[in-house]
């Protein structure tokens, strides 16, 4: 196991689940077991700062030690993962009793089950992946065929979802309460957008979408340079109308405002390991400063417009969330206290653009990247 947060607790303390690890139900008079996963990432891409004193446990050391448990219990086993593609093939390999994986994370589509030889009992001899890709544009819909000799067969389709085609009357009934009570806010007007602002290029350099947050992060912390990590940008914003639920929608996580005090070499060294994010998950959008990267360093580093000045000291604004040392970004917390504005980035960006009603979305070169990459790196995993 490895803790999130917190110190860790004595190996003689008793553990609880933070959630059942998995559930049985009769589903016409056929047994299936239903088992949770989560990934090992999760040690870096959750909030510290609220997370203490949990653990996390591989996911395929967990699923050894439960899988032969539900096989006694269950007649069709299936782990319910978010895990992504790659880390399902590696649990469906080492870990024989899985009769179906559903999984996630990667937001892969797959159009066809991936099925994984391994020493299974059932009518395929292994186990069967699934997923559904992302933002719950398609629907996966598995049917399975079980007889006394196991599994007969499957089929596996991703339905798209298409709201023009309407809602089920019983979930709309259902979820209307919760409209209802969130129209008032969430409707509320802030901006008019001449067009639609993409969330394409994110881990690539500096983008339209990135600069507007991190200049709104920037002016809100009264800050000279303002850092947030790609994966905190979740959508788009569209033409027109740009109301509160629109950016609640770009920046759904409750993440705060931290502003640090940091010497101009270790805001170098900060943008050096960002530098070598590029392309991947983890790297950053910025207000303030811009840098080339140049063989996988932080290069021509500018704040102001000015030359970095290795021992003048500037106030960085960040996210809580990086300043707990997630994605690896241990070095705001290395520079010392952290002064925490209380204020969400939404909330942030949301009066940003009320204050600048004619703001233009646009790049502006705060990154740069000189000479090649490895084509796979500049492929993101989200």
């Amino acid at each position: 196991e490895r803790w999130i947060g917190g110190p860790k607790v004595s190996e003689s303390s008793r553990l609880r689940y933070l959630a059942k690890p998995y559930v049985i139900e009769d589903v016409g008079g056929v047994k299936v077991a239903i088992l949770g996963l989560t990934t090992k990432d999760v040690l870096s891409i959750v909030n510290r700062a609220t997370n203490s004193g949990v653990a996390v446990a591989d996911p395929i050391w967990a699923a050894g030690a439960l899988v032969p448990e539900l096989r006694k219990k269950a007649d069709f086993v299936v782990a319910l993962t978010h895990l992504g593609v790659d880390d399902d093939r590696a649990l469906a390999a080492r870990v024989p009793g899985i009769d179906m994986i559903v999984g996630g994370h990667s937001h892969t589509y797959l159009w066809r089950p991936l099925f994984i030889g391994n020493r299974n009992a059932n009518g395929y001899g292994g186990t069967a992946i699934v997923q559904a890709g992302k933002w719950g544009d398609r629907v996966g819909r598995l049917a399975v065929a079980i007889g006394p000799a196991g599994v007969k067969g499957i089929t596996d389709a991703l339905v798209a979802v298409r709201p023009s085609e309407g809602e089920d009357p019983a979930i709309g009934r259902m979820l209307q309460p919760y409209r209802d009570s969130m129209a008032t806010t969430m409707d509320k007007p802030v901006f008019r957008s001449p067009s639609r602002v993409s969330m394409s290029g994110l881990e690539d350099g500096d983008t339209p979408l990135g600069n507007f947050v991190t200049d709104a992060m920037l002016e809100s912390g009264r800050a000279d340079i303002a850092i947030i990590n790609t994966g905190g940008i979740r959508a788009p914003l569209p033409e027109g109308k740009v109301t509160v639920g629109d950016v609640y929608t770009v920046l759904p996580f409750d993440n705060v405002l931290v502003v640090v005090p940091m010497k101009g070499w270790q805001v170098r060294e900060l943008l050096d390991f960002a530098a070598r994010r590029i392309g991947k998950r983890g790297f950053i959008q910025i207000a303030g400063a811009q840098f080339v990267i140049r063989r996988g360093r932080a290069s021509d580093i500018r704040v102001g417009g000015q030359a970095l000045d290795s021992d003048h000291l500037y106030q960085v604004a960040t996210i809580d969330f990086l300043y707990g040392g997630a994605e690896g970004y241990v070095h705001f917390a290395r520079a010392g206290a952290g002064h925490s504005t209380g204020i969400f980035t939404r909330d942030a960006a949301i009066e940003f653009l009320r204050r600048h009603p004619s703001y233009e979305f646009k790049k502006r070169g705060r990154i740069r990247w000189e000479g090649g990459l490895p084509s796979g790196d500049l492929i993101s995993p989200r």
